[in-house]
């Protein structure tokens, strides 16, 4: 067995050597510049002999020997026991908490001639981490995309978790939350790994996205509940609904359905099949954002689609209403089974991405007439280009042409043909 002071001494040799000449391509894993075969790169082969927080770079000569790929590993402390944040520590600024996560996250920051090309979170280590000693009141977004984190501890004088301060957290299954919290923010639980969660009775507002793409089955909203985003914080999930002695807020649909001040459907992530909107009641957005929806009417009294309303929906039908104005971006966005839809008269405005992947829309009437400028092409990239498409192929270059008509294409066609 290798005596430990000549292991020791074999670590800091490897880390010397590491740390002045860097790594070529001496390995027998290929050493190529791929963002999909990223993992193949010779760090793998050094990560392990590192066991305290540091930094190292990896460079990496493309085959072409034109082209160098830097990537800058931060090392995960390693613990065995909870982290504990000292009380001395003052995270009550967004910088600090970024300082904080670089000593219990690793990130891996790739670079291609200098320039910054990808950033994103390699942290396989489980952490625990308690904060109940401290004296915060807010919790920022040091945690998100921590995929390691399985259980924080908050201390009870929080009163807000502000945006996206636990989003990406895929290991975190469940968390307790203090007794006095008044507010949950923007994306604040998105795309986490949580299958339960208690609401408090302090708890006033949720806003949008909150609890987007969770695992969470039942919810209950406390009487405290006064407002929710713009946007709903319940889409993409499987939610059902309880509320209990709340003013603002009811249900429809045995839980399905979430409704604000009785006319207002605010969230029904679980919609299914047929739906028809009773007169005289409203819809925000996001209500219905990756539902199982698939034919719906909608009252006349609705003037505007907001954004994300019908997000990722299995829509295959849709009556638009004859007093309809506008429809803001992104608010039929990969609907991917919807194949025709008629634009009403008075639909003045559509918002980037409205219908970007509607891939089976084949055939779009407009019945009266929307001006270039307020028909958004998608969404702008650099230098003038689109990044996305508001619809797939030519169809808003042909109606800024043609004007109010039919226009139909073959589904695996760009080009659309007034009829």
């Amino acid at each position: 067995m290798m005596d430990q002071k000549l292991k020791v001494w074999l670590v800091i040799v490897i880390m010397f050597i590491i740390g002045f000449v860097g790594i070529g391509c001496e390995y027998d894993e290929p050493c190529y510049h791929s963002d999909n075969n990223i993992e193949e790169y010779t760090w793998k082969r050094i990560a392990s002999t590192i066991t305290s927080l540091t930094e190292i770079e990896v460079v990496c000569k493309d085959f072409n020997e034109t082209r160098y790929i830097s990537l800058n590993i931060y090392i995960e402390t390693q613990k065995n026991e909870p982290i504990y944040i000292p009380l001395e520590i003052n995270l009550e600024t967004n910088d600090d908490w970024n300082k904080l996560r670089n000593e219990f996250s690793r990130w891996i920051e790739v670079y291609e001639d200098g320039d910054l090309i990808r950033r994103y979170e390699k942290t396989k280590k489980l952490l625990d981490i308690d904060l109940s000693q401290s004296n915060l009141t807010k919790i920022y977004s040091a945690f998100s995309d921590l995929a390691g984190l399985i259980k924080i501890t908050i201390p009870d004088n929080v009163i807000s978790i502000e945006y996206a301060a636990f989003w990406g957290c895929t290991s975190l299954t469940n968390i307790i939350l203090p007794k006095g919290l008044i507010s949950i923010g923007v994306h604040a639980f998105r795309n986490t790994g949580l299958k339960e969660i208690s609401l408090p009775e302090s708890l006033e507002f949720i806003d949008s996205f909150a609890f987007t793409g969770t695992s969470i089955k039942n919810i209950t909203l406390p009487a405290s509940l006064t407002t929710i985003g713009e946007n709903n914080p319940f889409s993409q999930t499987s939610i059902i609904f309880t509320v209990t002695n709340n003013s603002t807020f009811s249900v429809i649909d045995e839980g399905k359905g979430l409704v604000q001040d009785n006319t207002i459907l605010v969230s029904y992530p679980t919609a299914s099949g047929t739906l028809t909107i009773p007169y005289g009641w409203d819809i925000t957005a996001g209500t219905f954002a990756g539902s199982n929806l698939t034919n719906v009417n909608l009252p006349a009294n609705i003037t505007s689609i907001e954004q994300d309303t019908f997000f990722g929906c299995n829509l295959i039908y849709i009556n638009l209403p004859v007093n309809l104005t506008s429809i803001e971006r992104d608010a039929f966005w990969g609907c991917t089974n919807l194949t025709n839809i008629t634009f009403p008269e008075n639909l003045r405005y559509i918002g980037p991405g409205a219908f970007e992947n509607c891939t089976s829309l084949t055939s779009v009437t407009f019945m009266g007439i929307i001006t270039s400028g307020n028909f958004s092409p998608g969404y702008p990239g650099p230098y003038g280009s689109l990044l996305s498409y508001t619809f797939p192929g030519d169809l808003r270059v042909k109606y800024l042409a043609g004007g109010p008509g039919t226009y139909t294409r073959s589904a695996s066609s760009e080009i659309w043909t007034k009829q």
